[in-house]
This record gives C-alpha cells, structure tokens and sequence, in this order.
C-alpha cells in the first residue's frame, strides 16, 4: 500500500503542488482509483512467487491467505479502482469526463479471468500479470484524458 500510496497519490500531488504554487485536492481524487490498480498490480504479481516466498519467509497477503483465498482482495482491489472515479464525480470532486477510465475494464475483466482459472498454476499466470499491467497503465493514461477533457 505504500508504494501505491507514492504512486497513486503523493506523486501527482507533488507534481501538482511545483506546477500550480499550491495545495489542491484534485491530484488526490484523481490519484485514488490509480493508487488502487497500483495496488492490484502489486498484490497480482505476488501469486506467482507464492512458492518461493512463503519458503524465504514472505509474509504478504498471498503467502498468510493462499492464493485461492487472495483472488477476492484482487477483485475487491481493482473493482474499488473503478468504482472511486464514479464515487467522486457523483459527489462533484471529479469532472465526469474522467468516467472514461471505464474504457480500462475489459483488460481487469481479462485479469480477473486469468488470475480465476490460473491462480494455481504460476506458468499460466503471464496473461493476469500482463493484462493488469496494461489495465494499470491504460487506467493512468486515461484519467488523464479525463481530467484535460473536463478542464
């Protein structure tokens, strides 16, 4: 959560705060949902390495739940990614044009498959660490389109 919480968060804000001279909230708004797939990207990458971590005395989600049970977290993890954008245009913190990060979905929904059917099989997990990837960098790219459109 911490490298999530530099990427997704203090990161845009720091950029923000050396372009406009001062303090705003939008960088934090629009961080959250990234800060999340971040996180996603993080956790997934975790399943394949379960083995080894667990014997080198690993104590992430994925060693203490099994990879079974950690495939909700995930889920849970990237679907809040895309319901926080939708959350904060609702209450008017986010211009609506940033719903566009939806665009995103079809690659988490492949992940999500993926990382179902192959959570056992670290060989076959290439196609939920690729596509999350992908979704996270496409999820980023697109608020931004989002946030320019709204201005």
């Amino acid at each position: 959560m911490t490298v999530a919480t530099g990427f997704g968060l203090l990161m845009p804000l720091g950029a923000d705060l050396v372009q406009r001279g001062t303090l705003h909230p939008l960088p934090v708004w629009a961080g959250i949902g990234f800060a999340l797939m971040a996180a996603g990207l993080l956790l997934v990458n975790q399943f394949p390495d379960h083995d080894a971590d667990r014997q080198a005395g690993k104590r992430h989600w994925v060693v203490r739940l099994g990879r079974r049970r950690s495939r909700p977290i995930y889920l849970g993890i990237v679907g809040l990614a895309y319901l926080a954008p939708a959350g904060l245009v609702a209450v008017g913190r986010l211009p609506a044009d940033v719903m566009i990060v939806w665009a995103a979905l079809p690659l988490s929904l492949f992940s999500i498959g993926a990382l179902w059917r192959h959570h056992h099989r670290p060989e076959r997990l290439r196609g939920a660490l690729a596509g999350t990837v992908t979704a996270t960098l496409t999820y980023g790219l697109l608020m931004i389109v989002g946030l320019a459109l709204g201005r």
